[in-house]
């Protein structure tokens, strides 16, 4: 590298003094950059003076070298350039442009002005870094100059659209669809869920809450893995699991999907080393189908929303022109930064789970939240069973709860009744040996529901929650969540499928 190398502030002059010309020409130009230019695009400080002025009058009628000048004699840069006979050398030396070619000088200065905050920001870097005895921590620094850089190109301009033109493209999205070309979206293969939200679409926040066990990582495993294998681009953060429990998890499922005329196999086995050989190779068939599929997962234990944001995007990047799937699990687990410890919980998690909608916007994609649920009984409104603690979730349940259903799109709880179930089995004998009613009663109850998921919608921006409901057969051993219940095993076929697993 050579360091002696004089560097040159990017800027030019030349572009600068075009794009006033052209505008003072033709002042219709000026609706043409104003939505994208700002004065603070321009180097020098008189073109920036000149360029907001010219944006201000010409609302007022026409806009001329003269008329500049008249209010602008008293600057003390037009003084030092020469007044009036500027300006008219700038619109008599200003090119003939169309539109298109005022747009393409627009960008250029668009760029240099970019660049210029890119050294900006990276000279306030190097500052931060070396300046220690201000004790900023180093997560703040970093985190600060990854905020700076997104809103590069995106802050300032091009948040001003105008309505008609977003009318357009809602009608020509309209126009396409009905023509068979539908927007791109993301299903989860949840045959209903799908149905009611027609997929997830671009910037989209979906949150997912349930208690602990309730099932809300098997639906977000299932979700991801089912979107990957239909091409949808998926990163997961596990936060609250390993990158091995995840794939042991997808595994399954895929296995399930492969062979659903089969007992499903469940992942347990592979922490009690039970996986008979016949097993295994249907696994392995199940890993091939997941085999070369953008399908990744970050299996650092401890994850700041910024690290998330960071990762997120540059896993966006590699995926250029696709729609990304982020996986967070959980909201709660993201850890904190150094300069949160003086706030409350709640606002920790509120701008955590902020910061996780922002990614789904930053990138074009969309982000799944989990979040957990309060174990708790609240008493009041039971279910049809009577039981206070066997309630149905609702959106006061989630820990922390403040921003995270404010933050969703789409929002909805996993809900299985065999869940509270399990925790409130009775004694199975009497003092006799004999069965009791009361158990035979619980478990002929428990055998009811065992296979069977329930979607509760408590969020959808565009329209009622309750269209997110849903009943779904499940499997929690094999992470298996379907629509309905896969074919049975055949009753002769039973005794000879346990031996050959190693089960019988």
């Amino acid at each position: 590298m050579n360091t002696d190398k004089k560097k040159q502030i990017p800027y030019d002059i030349e572009v600068e003094q075009a794009v006033l010309g052209c505008l003072l020409v033709s002042n219709k130009l000026v609706d043409e950059v104003a939505a994208d230019l700002e004065a603070k695009d321009f180097y020098d400080p008189l073109h920036q003076a000149l360029y907001e002025m010219i944006v201000g009058l010409v609302s007022e009628g026409p806009v001329t070298p003269l008329i500049l000048h008249s209010v602008m004699s008293a600057h003390p840069g037009m003084q030092d350039v020469g007044g009036h006979a500027y300006l008219a050398g700038l619109a008599e030396a200003a090119p003939a442009l169309s539109s298109r070619d005022i747009h393409r000088l627009a960008k250029a200065l668009l760029d240099l002005s970019e660049r210029r905050e890119l050294i900006r920001i990276g000279e306030e870097l190097v500052d931060c870094a070396y300046e220690t005895s201000r004790e900023v921590p180093t997560e703040k620094i970093a985190a600060e100059t990854a905020d700076a850089l997104v809103k590069i190109g995106t802050v300032g301009r091009r948040d001003t659209v105008s309505v008609v033109d977003v009318m357009d493209e809602c009608l020509k999205e309209a126009e396409l669809a009905l023509a068979g070309n539908k927007p791109p979206s993301i299903k989860l293969g949840f045959g209903a869920f799908d149905k009611a939200t027609g997929g997830l679409m671009a910037t989209e926040h979906l949150v997912t809450a349930g208690r602990s066990g309730a099932g809300k990582t098997a639906v977000a495993v299932s979700g991801a893995t089912w979107a990957a294998m239909h091409g949808t681009p998926v990163l997961v953060f596990a936060l609250d699991g390993s990158a091995k429990s995840w794939a042991q998890r997808s595994l399954c499922d895929v296995e399930c999907r492969l062979h659903p005329e089969e007992r499903p196999i469940w992942r347990s086995k592979f922490r009690h080393g039970t996986l008979s050989n016949l097993e295994i190779t249907r696994l392995a068939e199940a890993r091939r189908v997941l085999h070369g599929l953008p399908y990744d997962i970050c299996n650092a234990p401890i994850l700041t929303a910024p690290q998330i944001l960071s990762r997120g995007r540059a896993f966006a990047a590699k995926h250029k022109g696709q729609m990304c799937l982020f996986v967070i699990d959980f909201v709660q687990k993201i850890a904190d930064e150094k300069w949160e410890h003086n706030d409350s919980k709640e606002t920790r998690v509120n701008n955590h789970v902020y910061q996780m909608a922002n990614l789904a916007n930053l990138t074009g994609g969309v982000a799944w939240s989990l979040a957990q649920m309060l174990n708790k009984n609240r008493g009041g409104n039971k279910n049809q069973t009577g039981s206070a603690d066997d309630e149905l979730p609702i959106a006061e349940d989630i820990r922390e709860s403040g921003a995270i259903e404010m933050s969703a799109d789409i929002g909805f709880f996993p809900y299985r009744r065999a869940f509270s179930l399990s925790r409130k089995e009775p004694e199975k004998h009497d003092f006799g040996g004999s069965v009791r009613p009361e158990w035979s009663e619980w478990h002929n109850e428990l055998e009811k529901v065992e296979h069977i998921m329930r979607f509760i919608g408590f969020k959808i921006r565009d329209g009622s929650p309750n269209v997110l409901n849903g009943e779904y057969w499940c499997d929690m051993g094999s992470n298996a969540i379907r629509d309905e219940r896969p074919l049975p095993i055949p009753e002769h076929d039973k005794a000879a499928e346990q031996l050959a697993m190693g089960l019988g």
